[in-house]
């Protein structure tokens, strides 16, 4: 019921026009007030005087579409006024001006989608209809506490308890304790090279944001020379004085579908996206650059911590393990693995611990000010399909969706989904430390306000010899006790490697090459289309 989404009735522009590339708009902005920026009033009273200028260029060039089912996406003003010609007239001549305008409309619609895909997305695949996401079917009702949501209200509060489920869980500062402090470090202002390099990379299809701005409007707007300058004094002012403004705390918060997944009738199988506004999501994308450089220069981040940094990956990962194992067989040592994953990772963040964990590591003051301004106070709003719940507070978490999630996240814990990694003589061996390590792990996620979800790690184990036991281990966490041990996998996906435990790589060969012949064979269909 509740999946099923209705008309979109709503404000829009036309993409062929651009609400920020008129001189009216670069004049008001112009005129913002950025002078002696050096309080938390000063800066909430400039973000706030730029979000007019953009809400009224909104509300003047806006207008209100209603989209049904037979609402045709090729449609334009051409068509609306022949077709209007002709209902006056009721001559044929005018239904047949009308026909022609119709097929110049679809054929130039079209046209332009075919260039599109083929230029900037190289990916023909997008003209099928088959390879987009499936609606969710109408009879499932997501259930929440054992209950179904049959309304909105219940799903509202679904979503919200199962999203901030970590809202008053209590953590052990007494932890960082161990941590030595590292040096302070100074804080350089933004660069004008920065605010463009950061906007240049931004992807001018993107999604709106709560504010109605694109990533377009901001490349058309930004090289302006007194518009820069203004979002400039703002964004260094931010970082100086260590505050935040409101308006960039609201978000709305996309509920999308996991992909693969069986059954979606629990919020598990559903990852919220966060929508900020664009400005500020331009400055957290300065700031996420600024902290990802320092990070790595002055070694926070460990070397082999390798997801979501710059000029690292995952596949880097992967070939880490594989050289690892190699390098055991070498001297005649078994490996054991432990996958384990984090309940809510993003939503889930202790903030004091993450603030107690910026003090130590060098981060000057003005910053953690900043970021203990940038953490509390914060807004969203729900949205499951065109349904918008209302306006609700956040106290835990990092919206995923944001440029400063992931490494805030690197800065908190060393990645979302572990491994913990043994090597012995025998497989045998390895057991007791890999469940001693899993222990430790659980005792450090607990301290810091984190659920380790048990019932998704995973064993594995890799060995040269085919003739060795897979055994199982007990972990003394539920469900997988001396009752139901943790049985080790037959092969085992990780970041998108087949692993077998030999690494003859035949399932991840198998997998990928049915993959490319399937692909193969499906390119006859557009090989077959015609115009």
């Amino acid at each position: 019921m509740l999946s099923v989404a209705p008309c979109q009735v709503g404000p829009v522009i036309h993409p062929a026009y651009s609400l920020l590339s008129g001189p009216q708009l670069h004049c008001s902005l112009g005129l913002v007030n950025t002078t002696g920026l050096d309080s938390d009033d000063k800066i909430e009273a400039a973000a706030h005087a730029v979000a007019e200028v953009f809400s009224r260029a909104w509300q003047r060039h806006a207008k209100e579409v209603v989209i049904t089912n037979h609402s045709k996406s090729w449609w334009d003003d051409k068509c609306n006024a022949t077709i209007k010609c002709y209902r006056e007239s009721q001559n044929p001549a005018d239904y047949t001006i009308f026909r022609w305008a119709t097929q110049a409309a679809k054929r130039k619609f079209f046209d332009e989608k075919i260039e599109e895909i083929a230029s900037e997305h190289q990916c023909p695949w997008d003209l099928m209809a088959w390879v987009k996401q499936r609606n969710l079917p109408a009879c499932e009702a997501i259930a929440y506490n054992s209950e179904p949501c049959h309304d909105l209200d219940s799903l509202w509060g679904a979503l919200h308890g199962t999203y901030n489920a970590a809202s008053g869980r209590q953590c052990d500062l007494a932890i960082l304790d161990q941590l030595d402090p590292s040096p302070e470090r100074d804080w350089l202002p933004f660069s004008r090279k920065e605010m463009m390099d950061a906007l240049l990379v931004c992807s001018s299809r993107s999604v709106p944001s709560p504010d109605h701005i694109t990533w377009s409007h901001l490349k058309r707007t930004l090289p302006i020379e007194d518009v820069m300058e203004k979002f400039l004094v703002i964004a260094n002012a931010c970082m100086k004085v260590g505050y935040w403004p409101s308006h960039f705390k609201e978000s709305v918060s996309v509920i999308i579908p996991k992909p693969g997944k069986p059954m979606y009738l629990t919020l598990k199988s559903f990852r919220p996206i966060a929508l900020l506004n664009t400005l500020g999501k331009l400055i957290e994308k300065m700031i996420s650059t600024r902290l990802q450089f320092g990070c790595v220069k002055h070694e926070v981040f460990h070397l082999n911590q390798l997801s979501g940094i710059q000029q690292r990956s995952t596949e880097g990962a992967g070939v880490f393990l594989t050289h690892l194992v190699c390098a055991g067989w070498a001297k005649g040592l078994k490996t054991s693995v432990i996958a384990f994953d984090i309940a809510q990772f993003f939503p889930s963040l202790n903030h004091k611990m993450l603030l107690g964990i910026l003090a130590k590591q060098g981060f000057p003051a003005n910053v953690c000010w900043f970021f203990a301004s940038y953490l509390v106070g914060r807004g969203m709003r729900y949205l499951w399909n065109s349904f918008s719940s209302d306006l609700r507070l956040t106290d835990v978490g990092v919206g995923q969706g944001s440029a400063l999630s992931p490494v805030l996240c690197n800065v908190l814990s060393y990645v979302n989904d572990s491994t913990l990694i043994v090597q012995r003589k025998t497989l045998e061996d390895n057991l007791p430390p890999l469940r001693d390590a899993y222990r430790i792990m659980f005792n450090l996620f607990d301290a810091f306000g984190l659920v380790m979800e048990h019932d998704k790690s995973k064993l594995f184990h890799f060995t040269c010899q085919h003739d060795d036991a897979n055994p199982p281990i007990v972990l003394n966490f539920e469900p997988f006790t001396a009752a139901s041990p943790l049985k080790p996998k037959t092969f085992w996906r990780y970041l998108g490697f087949y692993f077998d435990q030999t690494l003859s790589f035949q399932e991840h060969v198998q997998y990928y090459s049915t993959k490319a012949i399937s692909t193969v064979h499906m390119m006859g269909m557009l090989g077959n289309l015609l115009r």
